[in-house]
């Protein structure tokens, strides 16, 4: 018996100095905690990991992984993730309101219904994402690639849109109320009743895009492309619609109103963006 106590007294101390060196995100991992705000995780891999709920507000992610992570609900408001791996993570009503999201790859992942208010995503990589009924409010998307996603009945009212690219996005009654778009690529994208109501459009290319029924009540465009596109020139009516090419290809305001070059107005660089590989897992 003393033999016995004398063992376990004796592996006491080790045990003990295993639990006070877990970190936070072993803890988080092993479902030890749900929170670690304000939490300095760089560079750390939560790869498949469930995380579901975790509130992160705050913390430090930069150069995180999260691939295929179960994130659903999670709340990343404020958090630093510049250049983090989200890729086919499942993150269903996510709240990164205000987080910092520069470079960050969200190729394949469930984004539906989550929050990126007044959020920084330039350059981020989203292809393929479902963003049904996400929130982009004011966010900055400047960059950011955003070929192929499912962004029906979106909110990005506010939002900037500088050389982003949209392409063959399903972009179904959202809303770009307001919006900076510049240099952007809608290209064979759908649009049906989608809001532009008092966006601010220049150099934009709108290659056969799917716009019926879109709203562009006092709207600015400029300079942007619409060849091919399904739109009646009416919805432009109550519009400021200056320098663009038109839906039968034609250039608005030149003499006849001329053929357009094989050239776009709307300068496709970013739009245009050089899609990127998902990031490694």
């Amino acid at each position: 018996m003393k033999t016995a106590l004398f063992v376990l007294f004796a592996l006491l101390p080790g045990i003990a100095s295993t639990a006070a060196f877990a970190g936070p995100a072993e803890d988080l991992i092993s479902g030890a905690r749900t929170e670690c705000k304000g939490c300095d995780l760089q560079n750390v891999s939560f790869k498949k990991a469930d995380l579901a709920g975790v509130d992160f507000s705050g913390a430090n992610l930069t150069g995180a992984s999260f691939h295929r992570a179960n994130l659903k609900g999670a709340n990343f408001a404020g958090v630093i993730a510049d250049g983090t791996n989200f890729n086919l993570t499942d993150l269903g009503g996510a709240d990164f309101t205000g987080a910092s999201l520069k470079s960050a790859f969200f190729y394949g992942a469930q984004l539906s219904a989550a929050k990126f208010g007044k959020a920084n995503l330039f350059d981020a990589r989203m292809q393929e994402a479902r963003l049904t009924g996400a929130d982009f409010t004011d966010a900055i998307l400047d960059g950011a690639v955003m070929k192929n996603v499912r962004l029906n009945n979106a909110n990005l009212t506010g939002a900037s849109l500088d050389q982003t690219n949209l392409s063959g996005a399903s972009l179904g009654r959202s809303k770009f109320d307001n919006a900076k778009i510049n240099k952007a690529s809608f290209n064979e994208a759908t649009a049906s009743a989608a809001s532009f109501k008092a966006a601010d459009i220049a150099l934009t290319d709108f290659y056969a895009t799917q716009l019926l029924k879109a709203d562009f009540t006092g709207a600015k465009i400029t300079d942007s492309r619409f060849t091919r596109a399904k739109v009646l020139m009416e919805q432009f009516t109550g519009a400021s619609f200056t320098r663009n090419i038109l839906p039968d290809g034609r250039v608005q305001g030149a003499a006849a109103d001329a053929p357009a070059a094989d050239t776009p107005a709307a300068a496709t660089d970013a739009g245009a963006a050089t899609e990127a590989a998902p990031a490694a897992q």
